[in-house]
């Protein structure tokens, strides 16, 4: 080859690597700033490059498809949010997408031009391409998609807003009403009639004072009521406004059935106030807040805080508080051991387990029961039983004088009664028979009493005739029969029944020699 072929090579090499060059730079389209990394023919299209969740990049068209805001997690959600109602199981198929996989789904809004999705993955980049087809099945190679898009999702909007189950509707300033949905037109047709409904506007069902804004407030929430075609049965509604540039959008949603369930309520907790108010356990019933929603008047007797300061619903907190004002709690010793009381107070009525007797400051002793209610709450009963409590200590004290009488008796006493169980003893018996009945730890009954007599199971007779009488004789005449005591001292031993078939067993000296047998006095007993 001359010189001349060699120069006509180079310039060849020369035309074909600038051929090249231009035609890397036009399929990767880089510029300075790196707006998109597809080649230039694929911009006017709707393509997709995802690395994981997020967008790597994106042809215009389909940049312009994305919705914009910060309501999404990701660029992947922004992107199901857009295709996953077009073509079924989207997220799940291309996530099955495996390395070098590929995919294709045809799909499309039901009614409107089919759709294709042609998805490949490679080196960890999924791209995904739509494109899309004319009635008669051909590329529409330039739909406008940011059209169909925006067409779909008003019709979605449309649908929704139509077939919601709430009345809803946007008015002017001066109450006219510029658009109502199906829900609304319903009850305009149900009350006025097909003839009256078919105008437009539609009349209002509400009144002006109950959709107008005030206080220049962008949003509000009222309860209102406005007669049905039956005057007797009003309907109520839970109105939500909305101001906005040219009106008032309405929402409103009927709630007759919450309104009775709260009128029924308040029938209810006045039956209780009523059923409650002639006993005399005060009651306090407080919510799952501990808030005071229920107290009949003994409770105000009892706590002396006064119906004005129960009606206010304090806390649980509080109403002890009132109650330690008041002197109608045992005084704590400090602040930290008041509200650990507390704390445990409450705890303790919750499970059921709370149950103390209240000595006050006045000298009045209450009992105070703490019981768990549904939904959290918990129910205090007080009750002063000062009165009972006096006759305890009365009872008691008579007691304690009658034992203080046997004890100062010389000789030996004891009662059991009539299930064979002794009741009282002095302090001469202890000595005779050297027993502490007292510290005995089981019942002391008459078969143990016979056996620290003396009586051993030889004196079957005598021991049956002191069964006898203290559980089954009806003939109750009183007898004695002769003992022995611990140091061996015989001792006339005498029974006497009592009222209630109690049997009273007295133990005195017997005038008889030291040297008596065990024997001579059974036989002298027979």
């Amino acid at each position: 080859m001359g010189f001349g072929g060699t120069a006509i090579l180079i310039v060849l090499v020369s035309l074909a690597s600038a051929c090249c060059a231009l035609v890397l730079i036009r399929a990767f389209g880089q510029t300075s700033d790196r707006e998109s990394a597809l080649p230039e023919q694929t911009l006017d299209e709707i393509v997709f490059l995802f690395e994981n969740r997020s967008l790597a990049d994106a042809s215009k068209q389909a940049r312009a498809l994305l919705p914009s805001g910060e309501q999404f997690a990701d660029d992947w959600s922004k992107f199901l949010s857009v295709f996953a109602s077009r073509f079924e199981q989207l997220e799940a198929k291309l996530l099955d997408l495996g390395d070098r996989g590929h995919l294709h789904l045809v799909g499309g809004p039901s009614g409107g031009a089919a759709m294709s999705l042609l998805a490949e993955k490679m080196e960890g980049v999924t791209r995904i391409a739509i494109t899309g087809s004319d009635p008669h099945g051909l590329p529409a190679q330039n739909a406008d998609y940011s059209i169909q898009a925006i067409d779909l999702e008003l019709q979605t909007l449309r649908t929704i807003a139509e077939t919601a189950p709430l009345l809803t509707w946007k008015e002017q300033a001066d109450g006219t009403i510029t658009w109502a949905n199906g829900a609304y037109m319903s009850h305009v047709q149900a009350e006025m009639g097909s003839e009256l409904s078919g105008r437009w506007p539609p009349r209002p069902l509400f009144t002006r004072e109950a959709t107008q804004l005030i206080d220049e407030a962008d949003h509000q929430r009222r309860r209102v009521q406005r007669d049905g075609s039956d005057s007797a049965n009003p309907k109520w509604y839970d109105l939500e406004l909305f101001r906005e540039d040219n009106g008032t959008l309405c929402y409103a949603k009927s709630i007759d059935d919450l309104v009775r369930a709260e009128a029924s309520l308040r029938d209810f907790i006045a039956t209780l106030g009523k059923t409650f108010a002639h006993l005399t356990i005060g009651l306090a019933i407080f919510d799952a807040k501990r808030r005071l929603v229920l107290f009949n008047p003994a409770l105000v007797e009892l706590t002396a805080l006064g119906a004005e300061v129960l009606t206010q619903r304090p806390s649980l907190h509080m109403f002890l508080d009132a109650l330690r004002e008041n002197q109608r709690i045992p005084e704590p010793r400090d602040y930290k051991s008041w509200r650990l009381r507390i704390a445990q107070l409450e705890a303790a009525a919750t499970d059921g387990r709370y149950q103390e007797t209240w000595t006050l400051p006045t000298g009045q002793t209450y009992r105070v029961t703490g019981q768990p209610h549904p939904d959290g709450a918990i129910a205090f009963l007080f009750e002063d039983i000062s009165a009972e409590i006096s006759l305890k200590r009365r009872f008691r004290s008579e007691i304690d004088l009658g034992q203080s009488i046997l004890d100062a008796i010389d000789h030996g006493v004891a009662v059991f009664s009539r299930e064979g169980d002794l009741v009282f003893s002095n302090d001469a018996y202890a000595k005779l028979f050297n027993v502490n009945v007292s510290e005995r730890l089981s019942r002391y009954g008459l078969d143990a009493a016979m056996s620290d007599w003396g009586l051993s199971e030889s004196a079957d007779n005598i021991r049956a005739r002191l069964i006898s009488f203290v559980f089954h004789s009806e003939d109750r005449e009183r007898f004695s029969i002769p003992v022995f005591d611990i140091a061996g001292q015989p001792l006339d031993l005498r029974v006497t029944a009592l009222p209630q078939r109690s049997t009273l067993v007295e133990f005195f000296p017997l005038d008889a020699p030291l040297e008596t047998s065990e024997q001579e006095l059974l036989r002298l007993a027979q």
